[in-house]
């Protein structure tokens, strides 16, 4: 399963210029937009070592199978029975998909089928969606009569809300650690090495989103 996640790009950092003055104790008010673009560099380094967003935002959440990928993990992943929903009806519900970061919303979901318009799918009837958990989950539901027909989804869409703060309230143990490696990159810009060393780990390591596998 091919996992694509995007967003919009971050315009400022979330540490304010002050801070980043008196962190990195530059006198010269001629080095902000350095000091600037170095906090966005740091930011990202850290998105990226946390696996997830770390101001909340709306994001686009592509799952897909690749052409000549076998049908067994999709539908263990996706479509296997986990469980009966209705009798009458004849539905049933598939394995839980964890979300690939925090999620407090889902806005859409759709899922698409080699050379056919994308399928908008309706929550409560067509999936449902547990925002409660660590990571979130969901599980598309249908009816058993059907079930060859889902098998041939080849990807799915979901927009939502995700990340771990809202704006303005991110922990102040991520601001520290993007303050550290803003300053490790001002003061060593002629130097290579790791951005991320063992303080700047512990000050992320409760925010770190681990997978442990299952169907993502």
């Amino acid at each position: 399963m091919l996992n694509r996640v995007s967003s919009s790009s971050y315009t400022q950092p979330i540490v304010t210029n002050q801070e980043l003055i008196e962190f990195c104790a530059c006198l010269d008010p001629n080095q902000l937009g350095l000091l600037t673009g170095l906090a966005l560099a740091a930011q990202d380094a850290v998105e990226t070592y946390l696996g997830d967003f770390i101001t909340q935002r709306s994001i686009r959440w592509v799952a897909a199978r690749g052409e000549s990928e076998k049908t067994d993990e999709f539908f263990r992943s996706w479509l296997s029975a986990r469980a009966m929903v209705s009798v009458n009806l004849n539905a049933i519900s598939g394995q839980w998909v964890q979300f690939p970061t925090a999620a407090t919303s889902i806005e859409s979901c759709t899922l698409g089928i080699w050379g056919k318009d994308d399928v908008n799918l309706t929550l409560g009837t067509d999936y449902a969606v547990d925002l409660t958990t660590d990571p979130a989950r969901l599980t598309f539901s249908y009816n058993s009569v059907f079930s060859d027909y889902f098998n041939n989804y080849d990807h799915m869409v979901i927009d939502y809300t995700g990340g771990i703060s809202p704006s303005g309230s991110e922990p102040e143990a991520i601001k520290l650690a993007i303050k550290i490696i803003t300053k490790k990159l001002f003061d060593g810009r002629s130097e290579t090495g790791s951005l991320i060393d063992d303080g700047v780990e512990f000050l992320l390591s409760n925010y770190r989103r681990i997978g442990f596998g299952g169907s993502r």
